[in-house]
């Protein structure tokens, strides 16, 4: 005769099979996504992307993450409901494209078709933008289909499945530039979620954060991002269910997002010139304000929405104008861009010196406003073919007349900036990250409850980041003659400092020293620099296992691809928790 207790599992168990409620065993955590090591993309990058596992047999495709609801991909041989093929583009060659005849609609031994890569739902188009308006910014058109597809993402300790997630096929997506010229989209981008999956009865399509949260793996609906810099060697962060604590520096901005589909909206109020405590300056001063005018030149305040699926910051033209007359610069209409005159010295006293742009925000409840600085090395971006015959440096300030559309701060905005977003509280975060220097990973998770979050790095932590990446400059704007590296400033808000010491005054002061003072200093200084390590070098958080996947790269390349140094692939199983 079994006992209460046996007969009590065995009715949870029949519960759980007949409600279709997952057994979930291992432990729930947030989800680290890996990044391709091999390769970096973009026409106008270059940029860090993720690869993704499409279908059955899986092929392996790289997205730029952001957008919400479906995950858009380039596609061909794309059928609707009726068998009949979609007219498709032929993308350019080394583009992220998915070949969807190759993804079995149905395996045997299914009692339901749990990978419908063939079918259109009900007619229903597919997002050809991630839903987050770049379609206009851009000047996009293009045709995308909305299907379901099993998913595969890698994770530092394996990866996850995700099946019926959500797609959005592109049989077509082109950019058309000032001159008329038409590009093809290049890669598509990966969803960072939506409050719930998509239906269309009797669909259902999964979004990932929702999908992992339900199902035990990730603790909320939830996802953090930086996305690093390619030019400077910062790899990118994106976690389901949590964020890194030691890529948020600083203050930090709370907001709501309140339009269903993720927007993240808030008032710019100011963009300044500045350079950081420490180092001399490339211009005339040290801080300049007031740039965010209006064509009448006239301050104003601007609603932007930050936004990783377009690649430029979308300003006031006047605002452009105004940068760029600090910069050797050259405005180009055909492209809508300024490009770097790399002849002149000032370009690399400026993209080598700890010279930035400074992004001043709003804060709700009356909180002091937030700060946001990107060097402008991380403004030495690069246009390939076919935008334009030969590689060049461009300064990704575009102009920008919204006539009631949204100011855009792209992937070159966000090579600076954190974002996360908690879809079950509906709120969403920004602050300050760190450059090529930083601490090892911390990595917190983010509650269905979790409405504010905390950092590791206090504000002063920008300038150690970048400390020996950039040149400090003396008072008349050029470099050293001992080429030094700018030193972190003793600030803790971040605050410009005119006041620092010369290099004899700090000769004179450590001659000046006693024995014991010294030896102290020393002691001091190397505990300092043992505890600072690159990105490269990060210890990850118990919860994240170190071995990190190879990233199958595809074997054709391109001009806009850009090869990283080589890695010794390694082989992993697929996790036992697939589902089919």
């Amino acid at each position: 005769m079994m006992s209460p207790r046996s007969t009590k599992f065995l009715w949870i168990l029949q519960l759980l099979v007949i409600g279709n409620v997952p057994l979930v065993f291992s432990s729930v955590k947030p989800y680290p996504l890996s990044w391709n090591t091999t390769h970096d993309f973009g026409y106008d990058g270059p940029w860090h992307a993720i690869p993704l596992r499409i279908g059955r047999p899986e092929q392996t495709i790289n997205l730029y993450p952001g957008g919400s609801w479906a995950s858009v991909v380039l596609g061909t041989h794309i059928q609707d409901a009726w068998g009949n093929e979609y007219p498709n583009q032929d993308w350019l060659k080394g583009s992220e494209v998915w070949d969807a005849s190759l993804s079995a609609p149905q395996r045997s031994g299914s009692s339901q078709n749990n990978n419908i890569a063939q079918a259109n739902r009900g007619g229903v188009s597919g997002s050809i933008d991630g839903n987050w308006g770049g379609q206009v910014a851009m000047n996009m058109t293009g045709l995308g289909v909305q299907i379901t597809d099993r998913v595969y993402f890698y994770t530092p300790d394996n990866g996850i499945a995700i099946p019926n997630s959500t797609l959005s096929v592109l049989a077509s997506a082109n950019m058309t530039y000032p001159d008329g010229k038409v590009v093809p989209l290049d890669m598509g981008f990966l969803s960072l979620g939506a409050r719930e999956a998509q239906r269309w009865d009797p669909y259902v399509g999964n979004v990932i954060p929702d999908y992992l949260s339900i199902n035990g793996y990730t603790p909320s609906s939830s996802w953090s991002l930086h996305i690093g810099s390619a030019v400077m060697g910062i790899p990118g962060s994106l976690i389901f269910g949590g964020y890194d604590s030691t890529r948020v520096i600083g203050d930090i901005g709370t907001y709501d997002t309140t339009d269903g589909f993720g927007g993240m909206f808030t008032e710019l109020v100011d963009v300044q010139l500045g350079v950081a405590s420490g180092s001399g300056s490339p211009w005339s001063f040290q801080n300049k304000t007031n740039l965010l005018q209006d064509a009448g030149s006239k301050t104003q305040v601007i609603t932007t929405r930050m936004n990783p699926t377009v690649p430029y910051i979308f300003l006031p033209n006047r605002t452009c104008q105004l940068l760029a007359e600090n910069l050797p610069v050259t405005w180009r209409w055909d492209l809508g861009l300024y490009t770097w005159n790399t002849e002149d010295p000032q370009y690399e006293r400026i993209l080598n010196s700890p010279a930035y742009i400074k992004f001043v925000f709003n804060r709700p409840a009356g909180a002091s406003p937030i700060e946001i600085r990107v060097p402008f090395a991380l403004f030495n971006l690069t246009l390939t073919q076919p935008i334009v015959d030969r590689p060049t440096q461009y300064f990704p300030c575009r102009p920008f007349q919204n006539n009631g559309a949204e100011y855009h701060l792209g992937r070159a905005f966000l090579q600076a900036a954190f974002l996360g977003m908690n879809w079950v509280t509906s709120k969403w975060w920004l602050a300050q990250a760190p450059g090529p220097l930083g601490l090892a990973s911390s990595i917190v998770v983010i509650s269905n409850s979790t409405e504010t979050i905390t950092t590791s790095a206090p504000s002063s932590f920008w300038t150690d980041s970048w400390k020996g990446i950039l040149t400090s400059l003396p008072i008349d704007g050029n470099p050293s003659s001992s080429g030094s590296s700018f030193q972190p400033s003793s600030a803790g808000n971040g605050t410009e400092s005119k006041g620092a010491l010369s290099s004899g005054a700090i000769a004179g002061i450590a001659v000046g020293a006693s024995v014991g003072g010294v030896l102290i200093l020393g002691m001091l200084f190397f505990f300092w620099r043992t505890r600072r390590t690159r990105f490269t070098k990060q210890i990850p958080s118990p919860t994240v296992s170190q071995a990190q996947p190879s990233i199958p790269a595809n074997t054709s390349t391109d001009a806009q691809k850009y090869e990283l140094p080589d890695r010794q692939p390694v082989a992993y199983e697929l996790m036992s928790r697939e589902q089919y």
